[in-house]
């Protein structure tokens, strides 16, 4: 989490069961980011092992998945999660390393909530500010990265909006579909 994205995908974990038990289960609101509050959970009741080496296939592109829903319920959702998971750790944790890393990932959700909720985006860019956080370089490829720099993430956002809102996302995700099912590697 400190060195990119927030996303903790549950395929990369092996959890005993008393550990689940000891954490606490999942939340039961549906949410683009459910389980990130509950990951954060874990890791704090846990004795915390990494191993190195390992392969994860993750699935992405999938048009119908909780985490590409949009509404209005879900972003109040994942913002409630985010709030839940980073205030855990905030009041478990180191606070001088873990606040940056809070006000990260308040500023990420920020940006990607922006433009379609942009209440709850002001409120999640409120949070990283408190937490020491003020500026956020719009994510994406090399174009929206620059625009970003040259114009603020909030443009950045907007346009990239406006523009899959126009079918690019859809024919990016055929693309990539495409490209994956054409990789030897990759399993069916």
């Amino acid at each position: 989490m400190e060195a990119g994205h927030s996303m903790m995908q549950c395929g990369m974990f092996l959890i005993p069961r008393s550990l689940i038990e000891k954490a606490g289960l999942w939340r039961p609101e549906p949410s683009p980011t459910d389980d990130f509050e509950f990951f954060i959970r874990l890791l704090l009741a846990s004795n915390y092992v990494a191993a190195t080496g390992g392969v994860l296939w993750y699935r992405s592109g999938v048009t119908a998945s909780l985490s590409r829903n949009r509404d209005r319920s879900h972003a109040e959702n994942a913002a409630a999660c985010v709030k839940a998971g980073l205030d855990r750790l905030l009041q478990n944790s180191d606070v001088a390393r873990a606040r940056p890393l809070a006000g990260r990932i308040y500023m990420e959700w920020a940006c990607t909530l922006y433009p379609e909720h942009k209440s709850i985006s002001r409120r999640l860019e409120a949070a990283a500010c408190n937490c020491g956080v003020t500026t956020h370089l719009a994510g994406g490829g090399r174009v929206l990265s620059q625009i970003g720099k040259l114009c603020g993430w909030k443009l950045a956002r907007r346009l990239q909006y406006h523009i899959y809102r126009m079918g690019y996302e859809s024919r990016a995700l055929q693309a990539k579909r495409s490209a994956i099912s054409r990789c030897p590697q990759c399993p069916s």
